[in-house]
């Protein structure tokens, strides 16, 4: 006979997944991007927004974001991939927003 709150599959019932959404978006609110809430609960960042949608939690605005957070953590001496890893963001988009600050500064790469 299965435990109570999960179907004979070992799936969730819908009591353990109000209670997961409810988790996932306090740690939304809280700053962890849709990528890391997919590891964290082995689903596809697709389902996880389609999840925070259904909760009314507006995404995040795209694109500038991670800007203040990796120049504070690269002046604080973090190489970016290091600084990237600790976003939670790839190497690539790292560098990318780095880049995107040096221009912003008026820096020229050499």
């Amino acid at each position: 006979m299965p435990n109570a709150g999960s179907c004979r599959n070992g799936s969730v019932t819908t009591s353990g997944k109000v209670n997961r959404n409810a988790e996932m978006g306090a740690l939304y609110l809280s700053g962890v991007s849709t990528r890391q809430l997919a590891e964290r609960y082995g689903l596809q960042t697709p389902a996880i927004t389609r999840a925070l949608n259904k909760m009314g939690i507006k995404p995040h605005k795209q694109g500038r974001r991670h800007d203040n957070a990796l120049a504070e953590l690269v002046a604080e001496g973090l190489t970016v991939r290091a600084a990237s890893a600790q976003l939670g963001i790839t190497e690539q988009r790292g560098g990318q927003i780095w880049a995107r600050i040096r221009a912003g500064l008026g820096w020229q790469a050499i």
